[in-house]
């Protein structure tokens, strides 16, 4: 395979590109003094991304020149410092802070090959957020501050979208057409008579925006498209298979993961995925007491619970097996459920406990 040629997904982004910036979309180019990055300066990037996340969300392309519209990429070897600079942009810049999606991808180059640039891609946000230039909105290909009067009215606004489920939220940068008929067509039953957009919106797989266009749901996107991380970037399940109890190599000439994947796809079928791989990697002892009798290592109704119980649209799970346990962990390592590994009896950690048959 060609990897100089775009994939679908970088077509789609090179398109919108070439079309400029719009509601939902901006890009910069990245200057750089010594080894950091000068331009956009903070101020600058923490007003863009603020405009985003208070109007309904968007995507901030870093590498791209805003004037001409090229891939000028950034420096492969700096981009770890761009991503650790728009992280500490949207931590420390932004009131309350931000969450934002931020992911390095090879965009095609017009002088050919392809060159690195960031992602930022932020959400249409619960809060109202202050950048260094006050209250700001994204208005078309612009940001603007907004009046005391429309501020009002999105702090009150804000405040009722908190009571609606996280995954009950549209996700704006999707269209209903981002749903996948056969995967939307397994929820009908004989006694359903509703077309696509009725039948959607009943299961809470869509939902009107405010300016009334059906938009699918983050519960859409994760059980109705083929691949959620389109949408939903850490929508994803890493599983990894470690030898003995420590996940840190004993010594670099000895292989210390002995399994790994990522696993992705709509929901349901991950987690189904996961527990195959929990059910390949996992010990099974045998005794023969009256004929033979198996006994796994981890109890799969248990590893089944702490995957459903821990999964969150928004967050990347990984599956870590040792000897001793299962974990499973979100982002820096903070453990969302544990399946014990004992000789008599299984349970996951936040479920109810689980005895072998």
């Amino acid at each position: 395979m060609d990897d100089s040629l775009p994939t679908a997904r970088e077509r789609l982004l090179l398109d919108r590109i070439r079309l400029g910036e719009s509601s939902h979309l901006g890009f910069k180019a990245v200057l750089f003094a010594g080894a950091k990055p000068k331009g956009p300066d903070r101020k600058t990037l923490a007003d863009e991304l603020a405009a985003f996340a208070n109007a309904d969300g968007g995507v901030l392309v870093l590498g791209v020149d805003d004037k001409s519209r090229g891939i000028v990429g950034i420096p492969e070897d700096r981009v770890p410092q761009v991503v650790t600079f728009v992280r500490q942009v949207c931590t420390d810049s932004l009131e309350p802070p931000l969450h934002a999606a931020i992911e390095p991808l090879r965009l095609p180059a017009s002088e050919g090959g392809k060159r690195a640039v960031v992602q930022v891609r932020v959400r249409r946000s619960l809060f109202a957020h202050r950048s260094p230039a006050g209250y700001l909105h994204r208005v078309g290909d612009e940001k603007r501050r907004m009046s005391t009067e429309y501020l009002a009215r999105l702090f009150q606004q804000r405040s009722q979208s908190r009571l609606i489920r996280f995954d009950a939220q549209a996700v704006n940068e999707a269209d209903i057409d981002s749903l996948s008929e056969d995967l939307w067509q397994r929820f009908r039953t004989a006694r359903t008579g509703d077309a696509r957009d009725g039948l959607v919106t009943k299961l809470r797989m869509a939902r009107r925006d405010r300016e009334r266009a059906l938009r699918p749901t983050v519960a859409g996107v994760l059980m109705a498209s083929q691949d959620p991380r389109e949408w939903l970037p850490n929508a994803f399940i890493q599983a990894v298979a470690y030898r003995g109890a420590d996940i840190r190599p004993a010594g670099r000439s000895r292989t210390y993961q002995l399994d790994a994947a990522d696993i992705t796809g709509p929901l349901d079928i991950q987690v189904d995925r996961a527990c195959r791989f929990v059910a390949r990697n996992m010990k099974v002892a045998a005794f023969k007491d009256m004929g033979r009798t198996d006994r796994p290592q981890y109890d799969m109704t248990a590893v089944f619970e702490a995957l459903v119980n821990a999964r969150r649209p928004s967050r990347l799970l990984r599956t870590w097996l040792e000897d001793s346990a299962e974990d499973v962990r979100g982002p820096h390592r903070a453990v969302f459920a544990r399946v014990h590994s004992e000789r008599h009896h299984a349970r996951a950690s936040g479920a109810s406990s689980v005895r072998p048959q």
